[in-house]
């Protein structure tokens, strides 16, 4: 298991370096929705990128959500062939972030001793934590920085809507050029695509294939959904072991 809490961690390095304190996207944003999203990720060493989907929920300042991450190992250097893949659940309530129903398996579940055991002590684990309104807002993938200088550079067609193409360029806490880019619908005010990333040349809708980062796609989306009572809570049973976390320990 150490080669996937690595690879968790070489995701962190460059949300923590890339992304500012994150909030909301202008007055008049749709507050309720639902949504479907795919992340492609590239990073620093080339190669195969890898792709992440996400299910979101999110009501106000409430979200929950399930993460599938395939980690193709030979696309970050590992020297070995195979894809492990970590699921889990995330529910935020407005205070108290948890994850829980972390399963983590490699591709065609394939046996292997200490997944298995990992697995097993997972069936009854849960994560907390009580985050800052920074280390929160970061999670928010869907949110466009506040404050952020931005110009339009284009409009775009995204699920048959049609939006408004915003880039900004800055300088990372590294040192590295950055260009940011987010397709806004403008009637509901909220990001149906964006891309993070390092390296390359804006092409006004976001970079080329030569850099490194994030494009996020939302793939289906609906506003105002009516969502089940309890869907932003999350409750351990008597028998769950809660393992409490000052910062949370994954990008997303």
């Amino acid at each position: 298991m150490k080669k996937v809490g690595y690879l968790c961690l070489l995701l962190s390095l460059f949300v923590s370096a890339a992304l500012y304190c994150l909030s909301g996207c202008g007055s008049g944003a749709v507050s309720n929705f639902s949504s479907k999203w795919k992340i492609e990720i590239s990073e620093v060493t080339g190669g195969k990128k890898t792709e992440h989907y996400i299910d979101l929920m999110v009501k106000g300042n409430k979200f929950r959500m399930h993460r599938n991450e395939p980690f193709d190992l030979a696309a970050f250097g590992f020297g070995e062939e195979g894809t492990v893949i970590h699921e889990c659940d995330l529910v935020y309530d407005g205070k108290t972030l948890w994850e829980f129903n972390r399963k983590t398996y490699y591709e065609g579940n394939n046996p292997d001793k200490m997944v298995d055991e990992w697995n097993k002590e997972q069936e009854n684990t849960a994560m907390k934590m009580e985050p800052d309104s920074t280390t929160i807002e970061i999670i928010k993938f869907w949110k466009i920085p506040k404050g952020l200088p931005t110009e339009q550079t284009a409009r775009d067609t995204i699920l048959g809507r049609s939006v408004n193409v915003l880039t900004s360029r800055q300088r990372s806490p590294l040192g590295a050029d950055m260009v940011l880019t987010f397709w806004v619908d403008p009637s509901f005010k909220v990001i149906l695509k964006r891309q993070d990333s390092t390296g390359g040349e804006s092409s006004g809708k976001g970079t080329g294939d030569s850099y490194f980062g994030r494009l996020y796609t939302c793939t289906e989306f609906k506003a105002n959904p009516s969502f089940p009572a309890g869907c932003f809570e999350y409750k351990p049973g008597s028998g769950v072991r809660v393992e409490e976390e000052k910062q949370y320990p994954f990008s997303i």
